[in-house]
Formats: C-alpha cells, sequence, structure tokens
C-alpha cells in the first residue's frame, strides 16, 4: 500500500471519529426562536424586578427590595441559561454578569440594613 493510500484511510477514520465524537460536545441547538423569545421574556422581567426592587430601596423597604433583587437575578439566569443553549456566549456571560450583580445588590442592602432587621 503506498503512502498516499495510507493517508486516505487515517483521514476517512479520524473524519468518521470526528463526526461521530463531536455532536456529543455541541448537542444540536432547540428551536432557536422559542429560546430567543424565552430569553427576552426572562430578560425583560428581571428588569421590571429590578426597577422596583431601586424604588423599594428608595422607599425604605429593604427586605421586599432584597426579594425583587433576588428574583431579578433568578431570571437573568434564565436569560442566560437560554442564550447558552443558543451557543451564544458572550450574551450568556453578560446575563450570568447580571445576575451576580443583582445577587451582590441583595446581599449590600441586606448587610447594610442590618441592624433594622434586628428583632
Amino acid at each position: 500500500m503506498n503512502s498516499l493510500g495510507f493517508l486516505i484511510i487515517i483521514a476517512i477514520i479520524s473524519l468518521a471519529f470526528i463526526v461521530s465524537v463531536v455532536p456529543d460536545f455541541f448537542p444540536p441547538v432547540e428551536n432557536e426562536d422559542t429560546l430567543l423569545q424565552q430569553a427576552e421574556n426572562h430578560k425583560n422581567q428581571a428588569q421590571i424586578y429590578e426597577k422596583q426592587a431601586r424604588e423599594l430601596t428608595k422607599n425604605g423597604q429593604y427586605k421586599e427590595a432584597i426579594k425583587k433583587f433576588a428574583l431579578s437575578a433568578e431570571e437573568y439566569h434564565e436569560a442566560a441559561v437560554n442564550y447558552g443553549k443558543m451557543h451564544d456566549f458572550l450574551n450568556a456571560a453578560k446575563f450570568h454578569g447580571r445576575s451576580s450583580l443583582a445577587y451582590e445588590e441583595a446581599h449590600l442592602i441586606q448587610s447594610e440594613s442590618h441592624d433594622f432587621f434586628a428583632p
């Protein structure tokens, strides 16, 4: 067998291996339109919760504000998960960051107003 034939056989075997293994690393994307719509819905709801939390904080209703920031963080997380399923990792990272910031705001409010929550 000449070396060209050997290389062709190796290439075919390698290609067959790649085709059989790679889909396991990158599962097929669900319906992108549905995922995008769900991600947008979660993002919009998170923004609503975040706005409500800021208003509650201004009004001194800290316990309710903490709950709203936590809800906002959960919604941002869900948006990030949907973007991740679409392999849109830039937006997934962006909304994971927004989720983290919302949790951080809730934590800051709780730690700053700890004296007010004491029984």
